[in-house]
Order: C-alpha cells, then structure tokens, then sequence
C-alpha cells in the first residue's frame, strides 16, 4: 500500500489506512475445512468486508458465511463433498461460478450459494439471479509515491488519459493501466472513462492494447489484477483505477456493491435471514462494513435489481 500513498493526495492514504486497519485480512474461510452453509466467491474488491461479515454473523451461534479470496491457491473446495473448482478471480467470475452451481448436471451443481460483486447490472426480466446491495464504495486513480504525476486529476482529464488522446501531462509521460478481464472495477472503471472492452479489443485506444503474443513486436502492457498496487513499483509514468473502499462525499466516482443470490432462492431461510431486507443480517453489521473502508447502502438489503448472472453487463 506504501506504493500508492501520493494517490489522490492524502484522502486516499486515509481510506487505505481505515481500510487496512479493519484487522488482519483472513484469506478464505479459516480453517479452509469449516464448510459453512452459505460459499461465495468472486469480487476481489468486497472480500475482505465478506470475510469480516463471515467472522461476526452467526445463525443460531453458527457462522453462516464461508468467503474465497479472488486470489489465493489455483482452486478452492466450498463444500464438503466434491465441489472443488477453479477459483473465480472477480464479479464476472463469481457470477459464473454461481451459475454453475444452478445447473444441474455442472461438476460444480450446488458448489456456490452466492457471489460477489463490484458491478451492477442490466434489469431483466425473470432473472435466474438477484443483485442485493449492502456498500458503498469509491473508486479513484493510484501512481507510484516517487511520481511528479499530479494526484489531483479531473475525471474529464482522466477520459482523455484512458482515451489515449493525452499521452503526457507537463511533460511527463503518463501510462494508464487495464484491469484484468472480469473485474467489476474495470467494468465501472471503463464505464466512467466512456470507453469499451470491443473498442480497446479493435485497438481503437492504442494506448491500451495489452501485451499478448499475437503482437509481433511483443509490445503493449499486461492487464493487472485489480487493488494490487505491486505493479506501480518502478514505474512513475503508470497509473490504474483503485478501490478506496470509502464513501466520501467529495469523490465523484461512487457505486454500490452487491452480493447475487439465486433468485429462485430468495425465500430460502438463511439467505433471507443473512441478506435480504434492511433488518438482514448484513445490513444490521454497518459498523463493520464502516471498518473495512465502505459506506453502508441506503437500500441495503432490497432486492429490486434482477438479472441474469451470465448475460449481466461486464
């Protein structure tokens, strides 16, 4: 986190230091064998506050919620019979996971009860998933601590950065940086810059073209993971959208984040009880969501957004 201390001045440093001083941040449910009644998976951006709502919510004094970091080991086992899969590193990731787990007959049929998410998506109509909103998070830019960049970009300045039409600011070189395919935070990233993924894939942003075989030169840059600022480290000139996992009022890129639950599952006993409505029991944790950097939703719990987990806006 040291890498990215001049970003957006000392606002971010404050949010990445509440954020960090939530406690230690449990990678999966621990011990990994405590096979809980509700797995999910998928957004890197909210499961840190997942693994804290893991800790502290309790079912007739049982913890309920067994979280999978986004990374970690290259599978995870969610249940106690069978169910090891790939592990999903992000919201599209996790949504497909979770879809998977609705199909019969999939290897991984009954595997995952619900999935993280960054990102919203398009309303429609009978829905095989529910989007249930419980934060609130900002996103902003992170640069190297030893850049001459300045770290108070407009959004408008940003646009024409992630649009390729500025390349320096002051005479310094300045290169922006894709997430990696599936985030949530690249999709509402990229939604703020007004650029696409077809349009980044026809090269209409040069700028942007990740590093891949295909390219006979072996230029271009590689898509990064979301919230690891590692990649910075030695380059002044990068910049990348970040989570600041806090609602300040003065950012002006905000979105809410969500849990997906199988909407055909929404009267199910425990996840009725631990996420729908604003008496769930997720709802009723604001103090820790507040812990680990978010703003809690105002319309935490309701459960008015559908859609379809595999055809959601990425």
């Amino acid at each position: 986190m040291r890498i990215i201390a001049a970003a957006v001045g000392a606002a971010l440093v404050a949010a990445v230091g509440v954020a960090a001083g939530a406690g230690p941040a449990a990678a999966d449910p621990n011990p990994v064998t405590d096979y809980r009644t509700l797995a999910g998976v998928g957004s890197d951006t909210t499961q840190d506050v997942l693994n804290g709502l893991g800790e502290a919510i309790t079912v007739g004094g049982q913890k309920v919620i067994a979280s999978w970091d986004a990374r970690g080991t290259a599978t995870v086992k969610t249940k106690a019979t069978a169910c090891e899969l790939a592990r999903p590193n992000g919201s599209s990731a996790g949504r497909t996971a979770l879809r998977d787990s609705e199909l019969p007959g999939r290897p991984t049929a009954g595997c995952v009860d619900f999935a993280r998410s960054s990102s919203s998506t398009t309303n429609v109509p009978a829905g095989t998933g529910t989007w249930v909103p419980f934060a609130v998070d900002a996103v902003t830019f992170a640069i190297n601590r030893n850049s001459d960049l300045p770290i108070n970009m407009s959004v408008a300045l940003l646009q024409n950065i992630y649009k390729c039409v500025i390349s320096h600011i002051g005479g310094l070189p300045i290169q922006p940086l894709l997430l990696q395919a599936g985030s949530g935070t690249r999709q509402f990233w990229n939604g703020q810059m007004s650029i696409t993924d077809q349009e980044i894939a026809l090269g209409d942003y040069p700028c942007l073209v990740p590093a891949s075989p295909a390219l006979p030169d072996g230029t271009g840059l590689p898509e990064v993971q979301e919230h690891d600022a590692r990649v910075l480290d030695g380059h002044t000139d990068h910049i990348m959208p970040y989570s600041i996992a806090q609602h300040i009022a003065h950012f002006p890129l905000r979105r809410t984040v969500y849990n997906i639950v199988p909407t055909a599952d929404l009267n199910n006993g425990v996840i009725d009880q631990v996420f729908t409505g604003s008496d769930s029991l997720i709802c009723q944790q604001g103090a820790l969501i507040q812990r680990y950097g978010f703003g809690v939703a105002t319309d935490c719990g309701s459960v008015v957004l559908r859609g379809n987990p595999v055809t959601a806006v990425r």
